[in-house]
């Protein structure tokens, strides 16, 4: 390999299946229903569910661990996250986890669960504004489930060589507006763009 990319990562909905686990919690909450959510604020979806009842719901499931510590990644996202840091580029996780309260509970879950799960990476980032640490990092690549996201990083990266911004196509971003190479299918697909740049170098 003759270039080393710098790659980032959300990582809800991208390396751990968040949303499915946040609608468990609220199902067995009883605020669910029989809904099945596809948008950013499932509790407008739900049955007489308030904002403050949904949040209530999380808060309890962080503090009991079960939100995020116990939940378990996304299997072959992590697999292939791990086949490009053994290939020699840099992996740097950048999450919005904690801007809602317990942050530093929230912290201490994740650290211990990217333990737990032995996934590698050379930093992590706790913050909303992805695209000002994007560009501080010095990514190449960045992939994200979250439509605003996804653009504020590529808008903060653009113009760096050849750097890009990848959306994970999840239901709840079927609105937004992109050129199919932005958009991607999975997490194995991002990385495959990634070691396919490299051999090309």
């Amino acid at each position: 390999m003759s270039v080393v990319y710098r790659c980032g990562f959300d990582i809800d909905d991208v390396l751990v299946p968040w949303y499915i686990k946040a609608h468990e919690i609220c199902r067995i909450a009883g605020l669910a229903g029989d809904v099945v959510p596809t948008t950013w604020r499932p509790y407008e979806e739900y049955p007489s569910c308030t904002k403050e009842q949904w949040l209530e719901a999380l808060d309890g499931a962080i503090l009991a661990g079960s939100l995020y510590l116990d939940t378990p990644p996304d299997n072959d996202a992590v697999r292939a996250l791990r086949s490009l840091y053994f290939d020699g580029h840099e992996v740097y996780l950048i999450t919005a986890r904690g801007i809602m309260g317990d942050a530093e509970l929230i912290a201490k879950h994740t650290f211990r669960w990217l333990e737990r799960h032995a996934i590698p990476y050379k930093s992590i980032s706790f913050t909303r504004e992805k695209g000002p640490k994007a560009r501080q990092l010095g990514l190449d690549f960045f992939i994200d489930d979250n439509e605003d996201n996804w653009r504020e990083v590529g808008d903060a990266i653009s113009g760096a060589h050849d750097s890009r911004s990848f959306l994970l196509d999840r239901p709840w971003n079927q609105g937004a507006t992109t050129i199919p190479q932005e958009r991607v299918s999975s997490v194995q697909q991002y990385v495959d763009i990634i070691k396919e740049a490299a051999n090309r170098e």
